[in-house]
């Protein structure tokens, strides 16, 4: 019997009494300081995995901990007059191990802050180089896996600089000219351009700077911003406009890129527009001005589905309310700033949460474990998925309802599959391998808890297994 089977018929004999909450989402506080807001950006103090929010304001950035996050605290301000910027209501903000890097249209260059001590943020300096067309930004962003940082929305075109080689005084690197960019996300060596005046969702091909040759193309309208889902195959792009949309991309080849779906909030589609989005573990998260968060399971691409909101917001006009949104922080909790209001700390029902500890060959070199698509009862689609295997490499799933403690060879099992099973795939040409476990359409199991823990035979490692470490995701019903 597979571990599909065995799941199904498990879960429908269990019984759960928990409730769900009112649109799957809960909020845990409102930071709400006197100012106006942009965008929001986090940060983690990897030294005591402290969690911070970076709140962009129309006067500067607050710097506030939310590793309580029914408390925050704001342990920082800095004001964009220390640059000689004006007030902007555009402000946007990126980090890079120990700095954040600070962009505005109220000005030229980009700020830089020193979040060694996260709990004392310290303003460096504005990096502004001579020889650079560079006035006004609107946009941020930065490839951490290559340490270039892009600037977009700039009077000269977008802007590279390489923050690896020198955090506090980047060296320039090139520039892209050609249209105007409005926003920008790289990932493995392709750069998604989104560019909102022609729409057009443009992808280039940035693995040798300054050279950045076209690799694919499409027209949307009012392309704003884009965010690739994890295993690169598909990407979220807004389209920011009255009545504004998610458009499912699939880019599997970048010279026929297809739109193959098209997400509408439900809630007055025609009335509002979605600003921001991001994608983790294949739910998309987005700002959607007036109705606030909302977030949206694409584990199938081709039929994306809400799976929780939250309103922010109880004014009118399409471009108010939500700007932006933040959920990659490891507890999982989400972010989202709100013109008028602030900060926002989210939890989203069935976020999982990670417990035990992993075992690598080597630094750096553990399997991890993540969901595909959010754990709702009915979902066809859901799936477990490993990363950072080698390719090719079998991957085994060790799935259950409860935790376990099991440890042998300096390795801890923590599963415990007598309600569950073990299930085998082999990791692709990106190292990611996934198994769908179809969660079954039945309320009374809302509330139950699945596990789940990966391992890869990797030599180097003890017993030649290299483990992940314990995922739990809650069921709930959409």
């Amino acid at each position: 019997m597979s571990l599909r089977t065995v799941l199904v018929t498990l879960l429908a004999c269990a019984v759960s009494s928990a409730q769900t909450t009112s649109r799957n989402v809960t909020l845990l506080a409102n930071f709400f300081p006197n100012d106006r807001f942009s965008d929001i950006w986090g940060y983690v103090d990897h030294a005591t995995g402290r969690e911070y929010a970076l709140l962009l304001s129309r006067q500067g950035t607050y710097v506030v901990e939310t590793t309580n996050p029914t408390s925050p605290v704001q342990r920082g301000y800095i004001a964009g007059s220390l640059s000689g910027w004006s007030p902007s209501a555009w402000r946007d903000a990126r980090t890079y191990g120990q700095y954040a890097y600070v962009v505005t249209e109220g000005g030229g260059g980009m700020q830089v802050i020193n979040l060694a001590n996260p709990n004392s943020p310290a303003f460096v300096r504005t990096h502004r180089p001579a020889g650079v067309n560079w006035g006004n930004t609107h946009n941020i962003s930065i490839d951490l896996a290559t340490g270039k940082l892009y600037v977009v929305g700039t009077s000269g075109g977008m802007h590279i600089f390489d923050v690896a080689a020198n955090p506090t005084n980047p060296p320039y690197v090139g520039s892209y000219t050609a249209e105007y960019v409005h926003d920008v996300q790289v990932r493995e060596g392709v750069a998604f351009l989104s560019e909102i005046n022609r729409g057009f969702l443009r992808l280039l091909d940035v693995r040798n700077l300054p050279a950045m040759p076209q690799l694919g193309v499409i027209g949307y309208g009012a392309a704003h911003q884009a965010w690739p889902s994890p295993d690169g195959d598909y990407v979220a792009g807004a389209s920011e406009a009255v009545g504004g949309y998610v458009g499912i991309f699939d880019v599997t080849n970048y010279a026929s890129i297809r739109q193959v779906a098209r997400y509408n909030f439900p809630t007055n589609p025609y009335e509002t527009s979605v600003h921001n989005v991001f994608n983790r573990d294949h739910i998309v998260h987005c700002a959607w001005y007036l109705s606030g968060y909302v977030a949206c399971d694409t584990s199938d691409p081709l039929n994306p589905v809400t799976v929780g909101h939250y309103d922010t917001f109880a004014g009118t006009g399409v471009f108010s309310g939500a700007w932006g949104c933040y959920p990659f922080q490891p507890s999982g909790n989400v972010y989202l700033s709100d013109i008028m209001s602030g900060l926002y700390v989210f939890r989203l029902r069935g976020t999982p949460e990670h417990y035990g500890n992993a075992v690598a060959a080597a630094p750096g070199t553990a399997p991890e474990i993540a969901t595909c698509g959010a754990s709702w009862l009915g979902s066809s689609s859901f799936a477990l998925e490993a990363r950072k295997a080698a390719p090719g490499s079998p991957v085994f799933f060790f799935v259950g309802m409860n935790a376990a403690n099991l440890a042998f060879g300096g390795h801890t099992l923590l599963v415990d599959t007598t309600i569950g099973g073990i299930d085998q795939a082999t990791a692709n040409a990106r190292g990611i391998a996934r198994t769908r476990i179809p969660l079954p359409n039945d309320p009374a199991l809302d509330g139950l808890q699945l596990h789940a823990q990966a391992l890869v035979p990797m030599a180097g490692a003890p017993l030649g297994i290299a483990m992940s470490d314990g995922l739990r995701a809650e069921l709930f019903v959409r």
